[in-house]
């Protein structure tokens, strides 16, 4: 039997068509873990601001917070800051060695002998 591109085989999947593979699934009206997350972090909390209590959302608790340690000198907290407001930056990593590609095997091994012949010309002049 030959594949066509876009159909199924027949029998090359253990479910009916419209049968689904968990029946049962997530109840209806089931909140995800990041949607609670989310309405606690807009519920409002009290807090003392200079001896006064004031109403707060939660998530701007733990934004000043963190600014503060970053005010501080904290660097987790300063780079979690850049993070979430710039992007984590991007590392680039380079797959060669002076323009010559790491893929070929034997250009490496050149380079670790030339590199450990360096190191013991190096030991043995000393």
């Amino acid at each position: 039997m030959a594949f066509e591109p876009g159909k199924i085989p027949e029998g090359a999947t253990p479910f009916k068509p419209g049968e689904s593979g968990n029946p049962k699934g997530r109840p209806k009206g089931a909140r995800s873990l990041s949607t609670i997350l989310r309405e606690m972090l807009e519920e409002p909390i009290e807090i003392v601001v200079d001896g006064k209590k004031e109403r707060r959302e939660f998530r701007e608790v733990i934004i000043r917070k963190l600014l503060k340690k970053a005010n501080d000198g904290d660097m987790r907290a300063i780079q979690e800051i850049f993070d979430r407001v710039e992007g984590k930056a991007q590392q680039k990593i380079d797959h060669t060695t002076q323009g010559e590609k790491i893929a070929d095997t034997r250009i490496l091994e050149e380079k670790v002998n030339m590199a450990l012949k360096i190191l013991q010309d190096g030991d043995s002049g000393s």
